[in-house]
């Protein structure tokens, strides 16, 4: 019985193997003398941890779902509303040079509701990048 939700598996885009090129010696190690001196970082893809999909898109995972399930109960208008809402957040900025705190965006996602790495470490008051205003001005409006 499906409720119309998207799996909450993670499922990479692509499997992940390991693979070597063709040795030329019996015990697999490649032959310099006769093939030359190559890059081997090429030749070998990482094999990775089924979690690290899902951790690196949880927000967007979580996010889909919550607007899937706010699709469902009260119609197609709510998500889209707040998409726009949204998009209309993240456009508000202060003149360049000074760093915004995305405080609208930040309650309409839920972020404000939970501590993270960057709330800590990542304060924009100790930021060491200071420029002219004029100049980041012309760089933001394309001059």
């Amino acid at each position: 019985m499906s409720s119309g939700l998207p799996t909450l598996r993670a499922s990479p885009p692509g499997s992940v193997t390991w693979t070597a090129t063709q040795p030329s010696c019996e015990f697999g190690i490649r032959d310099p003398l006769n093939s030359g001196i190559q890059k081997v970082a090429g030749d070998v893809q990482l094999v990775r941890h089924p979690l690290e999909f899902s951790e690196k898109y949880y927000h967007e995972n979580q996010e889909a779902n919550d607007l899937l399930l706010l699709r469902n109960s009260q119609g197609l208008h709510a998500p889209l509303r707040l998409n726009v809402e949204r998009k209309v957040a993240n456009h508000i900025q202060r003149l360049a040079g000074l760093q915004s705190s995305h405080l609208m965006s930040d309650i309409l996602s839920g972020r404000l509701d939970s501590v993270e790495f960057d709330d800590i470490l990542n304060d924009p008051m100790n930021a060491e990048m200071v420029g002219h205003p004029h100049i980041l001005m012309e760089r933001r409006l394309g001059l």
